[in-house]
């Protein structure tokens, strides 16, 4: 085999060997995410038979979220009915929180609470800044 088509070989064999890697390390990424899940429903469900009442429940919740999904924050907002919050939990986001919490007192829904309410999952957004412009928590 001529040295050109031996060089070309390793090149080829090395990009091969690259991919594998970057597809190695993203599974290693996504194995350690859905740990990270399983502990903070573990943690969720210790904390359901231990909670003492539903307002501890909710804000520990929030705190083993952040703390075990390495989230910047988590929020829980409660409603009677329809644009009528009864109470709000948050972890990670302080006095900033508040300006929300009026806004939704108003009615005045952000476009990631609209999407939040479409959605019967749990919304992430992965981008406040750039997807919640009108939000006060982006």
């Amino acid at each position: 085999m001529p040295e050109e088509e031996k060089h070309k070989d390793v090149e080829q064999r090395i990009r091969v060997l690259e991919t594998e890697v970057a597809d190695h390390r993203e599974t290693e990424d996504q194995v350690k995410a859905l740990n990270s899940v399983l502990r903070a429903v573990r943690n969720v469900n210790q904390l359901i038979t231990h909670a003492k009442d539903h307002d501890s429940l909710l804000q520990e919740a929030c705190n083993l979220l952040v703390k075990a999904r390495d989230f910047f924050n988590a929020w829980i907002v409660l409603f009677d009915r329809p644009q009528d919050l009864k109470v709000a939990y948050q972890t990670g986001l302080g006095e900033s929180f508040q300006a929300m919490v009026e806004r939704l007192r108003q009615g005045d829904l952000t476009h990631c609470f609209r999407k939040a309410l479409e959605h019967p999952d749990v919304v992430f957004t992965q981008d406040p800044a750039s997807q919640c412009a009108d939000c006060p928590l982006a």
